[in-house]
This record gives C-alpha cells, structure tokens and sequence, in this order.
C-alpha cells in the first residue's frame, strides 16, 4: 500500500514553550491541553505514530501527547530538527515513505517546520 492512500491525518505541532531548551511549566500545561484535544481527533485510528525532533523541547512535548494517547514509542527524526525551506518536500517525503505506516501521523518540531512539513505533504501527496 502506498503511504498517501494509508495516512488518513496528519497533525504537526510546535513544541510548547521553553525555557534554556526545556519546557517551561507553562509548555507541559500546553502540552498536556493540547495532547488531550489530539486524543480527541485521533481516538478512532489504531496506528499513530508520533515523531519528534531531536531536540530536548520537542521529545519532551512528544513524550506528553505519547501518554496521553498510550503509546509507548517516539521516533526521534534529524529530519524534523531543522532543516532549509527549500529541502523541505524531499525530506518530508523520505521520513514518509520511511515510517509512515501509520493512520495518523504527529510531528512535534520547531517555530515554522510545521508549515513545511504540511507543505511537503501537499507537495508529495496531492489529494485524489
């Protein structure tokens, strides 16, 4: 099955706010706020995958909305860490087509990598 026709939701989140690189109280209430509103979305799907990037804020933010939505597993991804606009597509296709068996798919990432990931999906996998 190719992974356009497999995913049925994609949601990509900034991390909560930070203090020194890690969450501030402020960013785990944000989290945990937004986590529970996420497991509202997604609750009818069996295969989330959530993937965050390496940074310390984002795997934090990940790790919340994982246990709220009882999951054991975050895919930590260079891809997601930073990368230039104009690589954006191509990446966000690579990390797809690498883990995306999901039904729905989050990435928890930086200020404007959730755009260019959505971005990468229009891109990459046009709707029917």
């Amino acid at each position: 099955m190719n992974v356009e026709q497999k995913i049925k939701l994609v949601i990509a989140v900034r991390h909560g706010h930070d203090r020194e690189g890690t969450l501030s109280d402020e960013g785990r209430a944000q989290m945990t706020r937004l986590a529970e509103a996420i497991s509202h979305h997604v609750s009818p799907y069996k295969n989330i995958l959530i993937f965050s990037s390496f940074s310390e804020r984002a795997v934090e933010s990940a790790q919340i909305v994982a246990s709220t939505l009882y999951l054991d597993e975050i895919v930590k991804c260079e891809e997601l860490f930073s990368f230039p606009p104009s690589s954006a597509s191509t990446k966000v296709k690579n990390l797809l087509e690498k883990w995306g068996e999901g039904d729905v798919i989050i990435a928890v990432t930086h200020s404007i990598c959730p755009s260019l990931i959505v971005n990468g999906l229009l891109e990459n996998f046009p709707s029917s």
